[in-house]
This record gives C-alpha cells, structure tokens and sequence, in this order.
C-alpha cells in the first residue's frame, strides 16, 4: 500500500469517525431538548410557588407577622441582599445569617431529638448512622 493509499485511508476513517460523532451529537441534543420539554413545567411550578412563597414572605414581614429575631435577615433576604440558598448553604457569611443558621441548626436538632425519643426506630437508624460516620477514615 502506497503512502497515498494509506493516506486516503486514514481520512475515510476519519470521516467516518467525524460522522459518527456527528450522529451521536445530534442524538444527544434531541435528548437535551425532550428532556427540557419534559422539565419545563416543573421548573415553571416551582417558579411559581417560589414566587408565591415569597410575596408572603412580603406580606407577614409588612404584617410584622415574623419572629422578631429573624426580621433584619428578612428584609436582606426580600431587598435582595442575599438569597435563602446562600444563608442556608453557609454561602452568606454576614453574621446575621451565621445566626440564623446557628438558631436553624440547634432548633432542626432539638426536632429531631424529640421525635426520636418518641420513635425507637428513627434513634436507631439515627444511631445507625452516626455510628457509620465514626468509622468513616477522614485520609479516604
């Protein structure tokens, strides 16, 4: 075989390899776009009642109808200076949402203290997993 022979060779499966890929892109777009179809109204619904969640949000903060304690994190929260997902996530380090989180954290355990103490199944499963965490090796 001559080194053009080999060459055109090379190139035909090249194409071949080029248009393969090709295929598969398309595949994998039609793929994207049926699952944003499929995804979309979800997305709208959750939209929709994040909004509504947060006019009344608007409303009991304008009602004075929110804890005392949580109205200056509020008003960030409703003026756009932080976002929910940022004070829970630890994202927002301002120190009103380091205590909040803080207050969250120690009242979510204090829940699920009491409901465990009225659920033998849900404090093994709690003991279950805490036990596992201890035995995790922090160097994995």
């Amino acid at each position: 075989m001559g080194r053009n022979e080999a060459l055109r060779a090379h190139m035909a499966q090249l194409r071949s390899q080029v248009s393969a890929f090709r295929e598969e892109t398309a595949a994998f777009r039609e793929q994207m776009e049926r699952l944003k179809t499929e995804l979309r109204p979800r997305a709208e619904r959750a939209s929709a009642d994040r909004s509504e969640a947060m006019e009344e949000l608007r409303r009991d903060f304008a009602d004075k109808r929110v804890p005392e304690e949580d109205r200056a994190l509020i008003a960030r929260v409703l003026g756009g200076e932080t976002t929910w997902h940022d004070v829970l996530s630890g994202i927002d380090e301002h120190a009103i949402a380091v205590d909040y989180r803080n207050r969250f954290g120690a009242e979510f355990s204090r829940s699920v203290e009491q409901l465990a103490a009225d659920d033998e199944d849900l404090a093994q499963a709690l003991g279950d997993a805490q036990s596992d965490d201890h035995d995790v090796d922090p160097r994995r």
